[in-house]
């Protein structure tokens, strides 16, 4: 059945009005008794609702024939940071309305689909920008590691110390690191019974052969494996293997090893490792030649190739053996004759 659309209608109840009436005047029309048409072009539509909530467009009593609806206007910011949601279709063939963004929060939802019409578009995400990210853990002066240990005992550990420093590397090899040391360990009041400079000699006597020429040394897996700590007890490493592969777990001024101004410590260490056996992962601490340990430390001259290799004061992990950077090789050497700011480090321990 063919409707009629609602201007003829209008044209003709008014027709009727004139002649049933007999008035020379027009009557004004009551809208209120005109059923609305679902045919023709919708036209404008309300606005979404405030705070998300939208609402349906309202038809356009001007609309044409076969036009098509257009969507809903978008729904308000909706409260809260979240965004409003899409408004509905009009008519036939109409297309939802955008969701309002909400300042910062979710986007909006798509406007619902009209009589065959299409779903209305997504709402964008709100505007607001987002929350700042929770301050990163200090780093540090120049991006040099936190400390993080903590002071614990002494007995049961091998105790890392600070030895004396001297105007040059001429320390009297060996035996004379050694009595430096085992001055130091008395000073200190520390309990263990032996002491060694913590350092590289020569081929025969590198910190990576250790367990070879100090067989009484408490670093055997399985029976006695002693920790390694700082003179306050921070603990440097879980065991001797672990000091050699991963490297210390504080820096030795966070191990209050040695001062906060501090920089270097005479290693004598080269920067590669070796394996002790094959599979297991490198060991640091090793021989690299008499230009490495100012001939074994009995050299205090300046000398362009007889040098010294120290070790990191500031930094962690395979760098406290070779004093370096984090992005860069540590090939760092000084010279034999200036080596008073650099102290040597001492090990004790109880066989």
């Amino acid at each position: 059945m063919r409707r009629i659309s609602r201007d003829r209608l209008v044209v003709g109840l008014l027709g009727v009005a004139a002649v049933v009436g007999g008035c020379s005047r027009l009557t004004a029309v009551d809208w209120t008794l005109i059923p609305a048409s679902s045919e023709g072009n919708t036209g404008a539509t309300n606005a979404g609702g405030a705070a998300g909530e939208p609402t349906g467009g309202a038809p356009n009593p001007s609309g044409g024939e076969s036009g098509a609806a257009n969507g809903g206007e978008s729904g308000e910011s909706g409260a809260a940071g979240q965004s409003g949601a899409g408004g509905e279709t009009g008519g036939t063939f109409g297309t939802g309305g955008t969701g309002g963004g909400g300042n910062g929060g979710l986007a909006g939802q798509g406007g619902k689909s009209g009589n065959a019409g299409t779903g209305g578009n997504g709402g964008t995400s709100g505007g607001g920008t987002g929350g700042t990210g929770g301050t990163a853990g200090s780093t540090g002066t120049g991006g040099i590691p936190p400390c993080t240990g903590t002071p614990g005992p002494l007995t049961d550990a091998m105790v890392l110390f600070a030895g004396p420093a001297k105007p040059t590397a001429a320390r009297g090899g060996r035996v004379g690191l050694d009595a430096d040391c085992e001055a130091e360990r008395v000073r200190l009041g520390l309990t263990q019974t032996k002491t060694h400079a913590f350092i590289t000699i020569d081929a025969s006597d590198f910190i990576a052969g250790w367990t070879t020429k100090f067989p009484d040394l408490p670093a055997n897996p399985g029976t006695k494996d002693e920790r390694i700590v700082g003179p306050t007890g921070i603990e440097i490493a879980s065991s001797w293997k672990q000091l050699l592969q991963a490297g210390a777990e504080q820096s030795m001024i966070c191990a209050k090893v040695l001062p906060s101004d501090a920089f270097w410590w005479l290693s004598g260490s080269n920067f590669n490792g070796m394996m002790a056996n094959v599979g297991e992962p490198a060991l640091f601490g090793q021989y690299g030649g008499p230009n490495e340990t100012c001939n074994g430390w009995t050299s205090g001259v300046s000398d362009p190739v007889i040098l010294a290799r120290p070790g990191s004061a500031q930094y962690a992990g395979q760098l406290f053996l070779n004093a370096g950077t984090l992005n860069a090789q540590p090939f760092l050497l000084v010279s034999c004759d200036s080596t008073a700011v650099n102290p040597i480090l001492c090990l004790a321990y109880t066989p």
